[in-house]
């Protein structure tokens, strides 16, 4: 469902005090849509999720990204379709991202047509502790630097099934 405060001024829609649920996903938003340039529409969203998903967050945006976890944080997204910017504090549940598992994490990320940049993240699985930040562009080319004072590899995905050879 969608509540909230909508105003229609010319081609430009604003909104203030605006739920959205979609159970048990709530979002709190505010911005506007400007719909003045048809070809090129202009957009401020800042918002506040309870309960969400990543994929939901990002999926307007981006059209795959590999995170998959239910969030709780804020984010703010600006620009137009073909350029724009999104910046999120995210508090995440267990999930995955790249095919590691996580029991929780935390993510400030920023999104742009070309790229992920990973500003912090820090991640929790059984016994580790894992931080990093960097970047993935679209164009298969990345950045990253991860490291961890309580590493255990065999809380590691990759390393799964290795498990009796890398505990001795």
């Amino acid at each position: 469902s969608l509540t909230g405060d909508l105003v229609l001024a010319g081609k430009k829609l604003s909104f203030t005090k605006t739920v959205l649920t979609k159970s048990p996903a709530r979002y709190g938003l505010s911005g506007f849509l400007d719909f003045n340039q048809a070809e090129e529409p202009q957009f401020t969203i800042n918002a506040t999720v309870s309960e969400g998903s990543a994929k939901e967050i990002l999926g307007p945006f981006l059209t795959e990204f590999p995170l998959q976890a239910v969030v709780n944080g804020n984010f703010t997204v600006q620009g137009n379709p073909a350029q724009f910017l999104l910046q999120s504090k995210l508090v995440l549940r267990e999930g995955s991202i790249y095919g590691q598992h996580f029991q929780k994490g935390e993510a400030s990320l920023e999104v742009t047509r070309s790229r992920v940049t990973f500003t912090k993240v820090r991640l929790w699985k059984q016994q580790s502790v894992m931080d990093g930040s960097g970047w993935i562009s679209f164009n298969k080319q990345f950045a990253a630097k991860i490291t961890s004072e309580k590493l255990h590899l065999e809380d590691l995905d990759l390393f799964q099934g290795l498990t009796p050879y890398i505990q001795a």
